[in-house]
């Protein structure tokens, strides 16, 4: 089944719809299952979410969460890491239980055991029922990066130049930035019941139209995605710019 494409005009009509989806997921399922990303692109969906929250529209005490992926080398509490980033804009807003939390941590000694905990926590937890991602510049999902293969599993990755300097920008901030991280595999984001991936920007146009219209391949590692039952993407008039249907 093709991914159901939806074009917005604006980033906070994709935050409403996001949210909707998980409202009626959690009316139907309050223990859910969610996987959740960092990053620009989200932000506008966790204040919606943190807003109907408020509302007291959401209830996330009993939801079992899960994140894509993390730095090697960084401690949770670090301010560049991605727990830090989800703390910040979502875990300390909503009323999520701190032992439903799980997180790739960066800092582990042991680097395959903590990948090998992560995919045992998933299936205890019996699966992600709803996983939310975003894209990166070169096609990436999670810090999956080009070449990864599509039945991959949690492991250590090492990012491209392209990754980091998309993240950290400023050179001097490139040069002492993370070279590898840990990540959610290709095949494990396949496993989720349903997958939401969204897309801002004229800058991410290319990896869209490759992920949606280009034969699944590796060289688009989100290309993956057109082998699952129930992929929505979400996009901006920019970053739907190249496609060559717009619906």
């Amino acid at each position: 089944m093709k991914p159901k494409i939806i074009i917005f005009e604006d980033t906070k009509e994709i935050a409403e719809y996001v949210v909707d989806i998980l409202e009626k997921e959690l009316k139907k399922k309050p223990a859910s299952v969610f996987c959740v990303p960092t990053g620009k692109t989200v932000i506008p969906v966790y204040e919606e979410i943190t807003k109907t929250y408020k509302e007291k529209k959401l209830d996330f005490s009993k939801v079992k969460i899960f994140d894509l992926d993390e730095y090697i080398g960084l401690k949770p509490e670090h301010k560049k890491s991605f727990r830090h980033f989800l703390d910040k804009n979502l875990y300390k807003k909503v009323n999520i239980k701190e032992n439903n939390i799980n997180f790739l941590n960066g800092a582990a000694i042991n680097i395959d055991n903590e990948c090998k905990q992560y995919e045992e926590k998933i299936k205890k937890a019996g699966g992600v029922d709803i996983t939310l991602l975003g894209i990166g510049v070169n096609g990436h999902i999670a810090f999956n990066e080009p070449g990864s293969p599509f039945d991959s599993r949690t492991r250590e990755i090492i990012l491209t130049y392209q990754t980091r300097a998309s993240n950290f920008g400023r050179l001097y901030s490139l040069m002492i930035s993370p070279k590898k991280a840990l990540t959610m595999g290709i095949g494990t984001i396949l496993k989720s019941r349903k997958i939401i991936l969204i897309a801002i920007g004229r800058h991410k146009a290319k990896a869209v139209k490759a992920m949606l219209e280009s034969e699944p391949n590796t060289n688009c590692p989100a290309s993956a995605l057109q082998k699952h039952d129930d992929v929505t993407v979400l996009l901006d008039k920019k970053a739907a710019s190249l496609l060559k249907k717009k619906n």
